[in-house]
């Protein structure tokens, strides 16, 4: 009885499936002190007396039990997307930054040669001056 007032109480629980819950907790069990003796007392029951009454109670549970698979099968293949996804958002940053610096040090090195050509030109520029 704990157990199906706990799956009633769960927000995942879909209302109709609640409110079956709420009508089979109702119909409760017999007080077992208002018996008679004579129905305590022990007798074999006739063969295929008994129908389980709580088959409805059971095919709903089994059917959220489905139903919630489903759901987290589904959940974590989003999951494994997001995080596929994420990775390569990742992957293309990382490569992003190396070409960046890459770059950088191509023209830094550039820049260094085009000033010391500068620099010898300027330098024989003066001598030519000079020799004049």
């Amino acid at each position: 009885v704990q157990a199906l007032l706990q799956v009633q109480r769960r927000p995942q629980v879909p209302l109709e499936t609640k409110n079956a819950l709420m009508a089979f907790l109702q119909h409760g069990q017999p007080d077992v002190e208002a018996m008679p003796s004579e129905q305590l007392s022990y007798q074999p029951p006739e063969a295929n007396a008994y129908e389980f009454q709580s088959g409805g109670v059971v095919e709903m549970l089994e059917g959220l039990k489905d139903q919630f698979e489903s759901k987290k099968s589904d959940l974590m293949t989003d999951e494994m997307k997001v995080q596929h996804a994420y990775e390569m958002i990742l992957q293309q940053l990382t490569d992003n930054i190396e070409n960046a610096l890459h770059e950088i040090s191509g023209k830094t090195q550039l820049t260094a040669e085009v000033k010391q050509a500068k620099a010898e030109d300027e330098g024989s520029l003066a001598q030519a001056a000079s020799d004049l």
